[in-house]
């Protein structure tokens, strides 16, 4: 996969919060912190789980060097403390990673 936030922008129904990252290359789409392999060309996907909710992990994902979020819209981010990422706001971002 090599595609641009723009384009992930235009396949689905999203709001931008933060840095416009739009012309960023996305190679990877990673959901476990642990996986992340080319974190400047990676996009973070915060799932929720029965056991787990992914946005716990924006944190770490950021500090590896990921920049791009696909996020839910209910969860509060506190946007000062990534002055760098670009998250892109959708109702479930499981449904978003599915298109």
């Amino acid at each position: 996969m090599n595609t641009k936030v723009s384009h992930i922008l235009s396949v689905i129904d999203a709001k931008v919060v933060g840095k416009n990252l739009q012309e960023t290359v996305i190679s990877e789409v990673v959901y476990d912190t642990r996986k992340i392999t080319f974190p400047e060309e990676a996009m973070f996907v915060a799932l929720k789980g029965e056991l787990r909710d992914g946005h716990q992990f924006i944190g770490d994902a950021y500090r590896a060097g990921i920049r791009v979020f696909l996020v839910d819209l209910v969860t509060e981010i506190d946007t000062l403390h990534f002055q760098e990422a670009c998250f892109i706001r959708v109702d479930s971002p499981l449904m978003s990673l599915q298109k």
